[in-house]
C-alpha cells in the first residue's frame, strides 16, 4: 500500500516532533524529504529537521540541513527564516 502524501512529515511532526522525540524525528524527516515531491512538503521537512538538530544541541548539522534548504529551494518562504537562523547559529557556535 502507497502511504498518503505527506505522510512521513506528518508522523514526524505529530508523532515525534510535538513529543520532543527529536532522532526519530529526523529519521521521518528525512524519509519525507526523500520520498516526497511536494516542495512544500520537502521544505517544511528540513526546517523541522534542523530545528530537531538545535534541540539536540548539534549546532553544526542544523545549519548544514539549513543551507540544503537554501541551495535546494531557494525561493520558498521558509528560506529567509532558515538564513536568519543560520546567522543566529553562527554568532552562539562562536560564545
Amino acid at each position: 500500500m502507497i502511504p498518503a502524501k505527506g505522510t512521513n512529515f506528518y508522523m514526524a511532526n505529530r508523532f515525534y516532533y510535538e513529543e520532543q522525540n527529536y532522532d526519530e524525528a529526523i529519521k521521518m524527516y528525512q524519509a519525507a524529504i526523500t520520498e516526497e515531491s511536494d516542495e512544500l512538503i520537502v521544505a517544511k521537512s528540513l526546517y523541522y529537521m534542523a530545528e530537531s538538530y538545535i534541540k539536540l544541541k548539534k549546532l553544526s548539522e542544523a545549519i548544514a540541513v539549513f543551507e540544503d534548504l537554501a541551495g535546494r529551494l531557494p525561493g520558498h518562504y521558509l528560506v529567509a527564516s532558515a538564513k536568519r537562523r543560520i546567522d543566529i547559529l553562527k554568532e552562539d557556535m562562536k560564545l
